[in-house]
């Protein structure tokens, strides 16, 4: 029997509300790292570490690893973690959006990510994760950290998104729509879906707009539908009745929306930017976020183009068969090793 690493993972992330794809990312992986390697001494730290609130826990100016001793740390998730330069740690760094778009953020959270000195803890790390080609360009150049350094990973996209022969309805959203799940925030670029949704309507007058998700975003239009966060059974059953999915966000280190409405046989429509061309391609119509009748267009292409809906839906099934848990969590361990014995 081989022995293990005494593993410790900063899970302080998870449990928060509203549920995030930072959260099904943390999730996700630990769970598989537990199956893959049970050999691994698996110990986490919570927002009670060892009964010590976290807003306390981060003043304490004892070193995590001397309060529980580890062979490695991994934080799948950005967060301040005081550790002694003895121990390794692997981190996730998911993109730079608050640095280049910090506008999009609250008071509150551009000062929880200035606490963070993430420049700082990137130069520490053994070695940084992340889940894109573009965002570990952007890690590089922005934060001036070495290339060598830095590893992409591709989060999975989990079994449970798949198509259902006969879905039931969400009783909120009437047949046809377009579809929209994400945080309803200013970077997800909301409001042009609601303007290219308006210049759609003298056409499509039955047509519908589903936003679903938490946020400030109101507006009062009977053909706008605002959900809320929704069951994962509602999303599964929203994604597969959709016509069409869209995601005109500005800025995404990696984005899991547009990968789950493909699973489940929707045409999806992303922007053009950041990281969206590298995980969607070809198998997505890619638009200019800042450019309304684009926007608007394509979505009336996939409307009333069949061959092109069938194209789409075709390419997006065969492009999430690139996106595995089980792939990422084997790459994460094969860094794990190397880590703990350089």
């Amino acid at each position: 029997m081989s022995i293990g690493l005494r593993i410790l993972i900063d899970a302080r992330f998870l449990g928060r509300n509203p549920y995030s794809g930072v959260e099904e990312y943390g999730q996700q992986l630990i769970a598989r790292l537990r199956r893959l390697a049970p050999e691994n001494e698996y110990r986490t730290i919570t927002n009670r570490f060892f009964g010590i609130p976290n807003k306390i826990f981060r003043l304490n100016p004892i070193p995590v690893d001397r309060l529980m001793p580890a062979d490695l740390i991994y934080s799948p998730h950005l967060n301040f973690l005081r550790h002694s330069p003895r121990t390794p740690r692997i981190m996730t760094i998911h993109d730079l959006s608050f640095i280049h778009h910090p506008h999009f953020f609250s008071f509150r959270d551009r000062f929880w990510h200035w606490q963070q000195r993430v420049k700082k803890q990137a130069e520490r790390a053994a070695l940084i994760i992340t889940d894109s080609r573009f965002s570990k360009n952007d890690i590089s150049e922005t934060l001036k950290i070495p290339e060598e350094k830095i590893k992409v990973i591709y989060p999975g996209i989990g079994p449970e998104f798949r198509k259902i022969k006969s879905p039931n309805p969400h009783p909120l959203v009437l047949n046809p729509y377009i579809l929209y799940l994400g945080r309803l925030e200013p970077r997800k670029n909301i409001e042009a879906l609601i303007r290219a949704f308006r210049l759609l309507k003298s056409k499509f007058h039955n047509l519908k707009l589903a936003l679903t998700g938490s946020g400030g975003i109101t507006v009062a239009d009977p053909d706008i539908i605002f959900t809320g966060p929704v069951s994962p059974e509602e999303r599964l059953m929203l994604y597969n009745q959709a016509e069409v999915f869209v995601y005109p966000s500005f800025f995404e280190g990696f984005g899991f929306p547009p990968l789950e409405a493909q699973a489940c046989g929707c045409p999806v429509i992303v922007s053009s930017r950041a990281s969206l061309p590298e995980i969607v391609g070809r198998s997505g119509l890619q638009i200019d976020p800042w450019r309304i009748e684009e926007l608007a267009g394509a979505i009336g292409a996939v409307l009333t183009n069949q061959t092109l809906r069938q194209r789409l839906i075709a390419l997006g099934l065969k492009n999430v068969q690139r996106f595995n848990w089980l792939n990422a969590a084997q790459e994460l361990l094969k860094y794990f090793s190397s880590v703990s014995v350089s």
